[in-house]
């Protein structure tokens, strides 16, 4: 599933190819995966220009020139393609056409896409823009829970997915299985620390090796997430167990604190 990382180089292409043109059609293919029906939606997009696209926690926000916003969650399989025909793109949601030209297709074969029209504004932090005390209180308050779930939980803090909640783990060499509670002021401090630099470089990172990238995840350079890789850089075995209902990967050098 995409998180912060891959969404971010999402946005920023989709905005480079698509922001200041006109929506010129809208071919609703699954209203399962819409709020509105295909009506309401064709009318609030169908000859608005697109202002921005900008990623919202795991979500991407299209914003429109009349106000409208279509907020896509690409869930598992979900899939952004710019096309110069709709018929390229197999397991269609939406079609939108800009300038009467290519068509920007969301695809899942899952169907596990959810497309929003004015979504809700949501009062939980991204992990981007988290403060120090924000976690601390929420460690406190979430106390008997294990930090790996912790970190994936949107209702906590927004954008961090499996794979990055392990590598933030490893950086900051907690656990996952470690409770919120009994985590230490000074690991708190390098699990803060840790959650900024590691989705930062690893925008970075990707951006450098998938300038381009508008869908699927690269996750090659990752040190611990990954399952072909048996030891982390720092030469210990990886190992991996399933916590939080999700694989998870980490190594001995990791500290619990339960």
């Amino acid at each position: 599933m995409p998180e912060i990382p891959d969404l971010e180089i999402f946005s920023k292409n989709l905005n480079k190819r698509l922001s200041g043109k006109q929506v010129t059609d809208v071919i609703v293919h699954q209203t399962k995966s819409l709020n509105v029906a295909a009506e309401a939606l064709t009318e609030a997009l169908k000859n608005a220009t697109l202002s921005e696209v900008k990623r919202e926690g795991k979500t991407t926000h299209f914003v429109f020139s009349n106000q409208q916003v279509l907020e896509v969650h690409l869930k598992l399989m979900g899939e952004f393609d710019i096309v110069r025909s709709e018929t390229e793109v197999n397991y269609k949601i939406l079609s939108v056409r800009f300038d009467e030209q290519d068509y920007l297709v969301i695809s899942d074969s899952r169907l596990f896409a959810i497309l929003t029209l004015n979504p809700k504004p949501v009062n939980v932090p991204d992990a981007m823009e988290l403060t120090l005390r924000y976690l601390s209180k929420q460690l406190k308050k979430k106390k008997a829970k294990n930090i790996k779930a912790f970190l994936i939980d949107q209702r906590i803090v927004r954008g961090i997915g499996n794979a990055y909640a392990d590598e933030i783990l490893w950086e900051s060499r907690i656990s996952p299985e470690s409770l919120c509670g009994k985590i230490p002021d000074n690991a708190v401090n390098t699990l803060f620390n840790a959650i900024k630099v590691v989705l930062k470089e690893a925008t970075e990172q990707l951006e450098e090796v998938k300038p381009d990238l508008i869908k699927g995840e690269y996750r090659e350079f990752l040190k611990v997430h990954h399952p072909q890789k048996k030891v982390s850089p720092t030469g210990q075995p990886i190992h991996c167990k399933k916590i939080a209902s999700k694989k998870t990967y980490y190594t001995d050098d990791q500290q619990c604190y339960n």
